[in-house]
């Protein structure tokens, strides 16, 4: 259960360090040399060049314009603009795995680039010839790169008509992609389908059709459609708990100013014991429907989004939501999407909770589960279950410092860890500090590094904050600063597994407290490096959030030797804001 107000403090604010400094570029090309016959590697790909423009002449359907698109399979790694500068200053569609889609925009583009090809194969000296050694493969985007997880699982439906979901390639441009949606909405008319939704976003471009089987082949075929696949649904069994609730103590209400969370699902009967005195609004987002749950699975999510262990209460007798509960429901009776797409309904309601309420936290579990593979779905727990002992407050013993900053492209934010003499003093024992860092950036589906922004940090030892700013600064030679390397000794993630996704955290166990520890300053560097297709998309000044979690909990005996762990923090951020102060 979430602790109380009893033996606990408020999180403690940690303040960024100057200087701001401008991360070092990254030298290097591709790492491929030339193949063992430069000449016959560039005649295959053009040969596979030339069946892949026959192939899409004369199997592809539709197009809102001549532009014509080529996968290319890499055998290295190679920066999306590269090739596509490699191949005549072309454009960069999409990126899946190892494969790029570029489009030329007309035939004689595309003539251009099998031009140079030509000329590699019969020895003259082209320019990228580097980044053309790295082309494992040239085809066409074909039907089978079109059928999407469940569409290749189950097939289409025997009966007519049934329903597909057809996502389009994304356009930056918005005239562009108004004239693709345009073009391809009338072609599906003209073919007897309908449209029964549609996503139109910069980054997504969704149609839900209602067809028969015919038109759902030409729909594979189609050029401008990325993937074509069934509508996602819900299958997750519930094991309910039976409970008389009239046996427990009375809920009270969550404290003022408790954060909110807003569980998007099958609704939740707002007057359920447990949950009533947390709700602050429900609403449904689905056509002719109320908010209440019809089902049940949106208020078994909303039990566990409020409690988490509700084993635990029940076995307590007691339950205290420390949040406040939002309700919005987006499937229906049969805990199934609506006609409309549930993207839709998603960003309505998103929008609604964060207008109104300023909600910042969402729970959304619905997606594809099916049969057998529900279980290994469930195994997927990202950074494990929730401590929340020490969530909202922090204890004597694990104290959080937190903070939330901006920051510009190509720039590293600087902020030094208090670990006072309490952290380090005493037996050996499992010290940890856990370091967490999110941030909410554009994101694209067609590339592999999906995030417009990247922000990663690193977790560092060094003997003074200039020894670490001059170590990550463009302006300074390396060989006039010290290389400081993250800290790995006790790191249960690398930055490289953890700096995937958008929401990154690793914690650092110290089982003794050497010299050198002890001796050393820590800082977290946070770091800014955005991909070259994200610059316009991005923010000058992208937010994000940080925080550091010092634990010193192991038995009744630290816990008494170590209850001053929290005051010694805050006296050195204290001392620290005087020094800032006098600057």
């Amino acid at each position: 259960m979430p602790n109380g107000a009893e033996n606990s403090h408020p999180h403690l604010q940690l303040a960024r360090e100057e200087p701001v400094t401008e991360r070092r570029p990254r030298r290097g090309f591709p790492s491929t040399g030339p193949p063992d016959d430069p000449r016959r590697h560039a005649t295959v790909l053009r040969e596979r060049l030339q069946a892949a423009r026959a192939a899409a002449a004369t199997e592809d359907v539709g197009g809102y314009d001549e532009r014509r698109l080529i996968k290319i399979r890499l055998a290295d790694k190679v920066q999306p603009e590269d090739v596509a500068r490699a191949a005549g200053n072309v454009q960069v569609v999409s990126q899946e795995e190892d494969t790029l889609l570029l489009a030329f925009a007309s035939d004689e583009q595309l003539a251009a680039f099998e031009a140079r090809l030509t000329s590699l194969a019969i020895g003259e000296r082209v320019s990228y010839r580097q980044v053309l050694y790295a082309l494992q493969d040239l085809d066409r985007w074909s039907r089978d790169d079109r059928i999407g997880w469940a569409l290749k699982r189950d097939g289409f439906s025997d009966q007519e008509p049934f329903v597909v979901d057809a996502e389009l390639w994304p356009l930056e441009r918005g005239d562009e992609a108004r004239r693709l949606r345009g073009a391809f909405e009338r072609w599906v008319a003209e073919r007897g389908g309908e449209i029964l939704d549609a996503v139109r976003q910069p980054h997504l471009t969704l149609h839900r059709i209602s067809c028969g089987r015919a038109l759902a082949e030409d729909l594979l075929r189609h050029r401008d459609v990325r993937t074509l696949d069934l509508p996602a649904r819900m299958g997750l069994e519930q094991a309910l708990v039976f409970a008389d609730v009239h046996t427990l103590e009375t809920t009270p209400s969550p404290p003022d100013g408790a954060p909110g969370i807003a569980v998007l699902d099958s609704g939740i009967v707002a007057g359920h014991p447990l949950l009533a005195s947390a709700v602050g609004d429900a609403q449904s987002f689905v056509r002719d429907a109320p908010a209440a749950d019809e089902h049940g699975h949106g208020t078994f999510v909303s039990g566990i989004a409020l409690y988490d262990d509700v084993a635990e209460g029940l076995r307590e007798g007691r339950f205290v939501p420390a949040l406040r509960l939002f309700s919005g429901r987006i499937l229906n009776a049969l805990n199934e999407g609506d006609v409309e797409l549930i993207e839709n309904q998603v960003e309505r309601a998103v929008r609604y909770f964060v207008d109104n309420y300023g909600c910042r936290i969402f729970n959304l579990s619905y997606g594809d589960l099916f049969g057998d593979d529900t279980e290994a779905l469930r195994n997927v727990t990202g950074y494990g279950h929730v401590d929340r002992s020490a969530l909202y407050r922090s204890l004597e013993d694990s104290v959080t410092l937190w903070t939330e900053e901006a920051i510009e492209n190509r720039r590293h934010h600087f902020y030094e860890i208090p670990l006072p003499e309490e952290f380090w003093e005493g037996s050996s024992r499992p010290r940890e500090v856990t370091v967490a860092l999110a941030f909410r950036p554009v994101v694209r589906t067609t590339r592999i590094d999906y995030r417009a922004a990247f922000i990663s940090f690193k977790f560092v030892r060094a003997a003074a904050l200039d020894e670490v700013a001059n170590w990550f600064n463009a302006e300074v030679p390396r060989g006039d600063a010290t290389r400081i390397p993250e800290y790995a000794s006790g790191r249960r993630l690398s930055k490289t597994i953890r700096s995937k996704g958008t929401v990154q955290a690793s914690t650092w166990t110290f089982k003794t407290a050497s010299e050198s520890r002890r001796d050393g300053s820590w800082f977290v560097a946070v770091t800014r490096n955005d991909p070259p297709w994200g610059t316009n998309l991005s923010l000058e000044r992208e937010p994000y959030a940080l925080a550091v979690v010092l634990n010193d909990r192991v038995g009744q005996e630290i816990r008494l030797r170590t209850s001053r762990l929290y005051a010694a923090i805050e006296a050195r951020l204290r001392a620290r804001a005087r020094v800032r102060a006098t600057r």
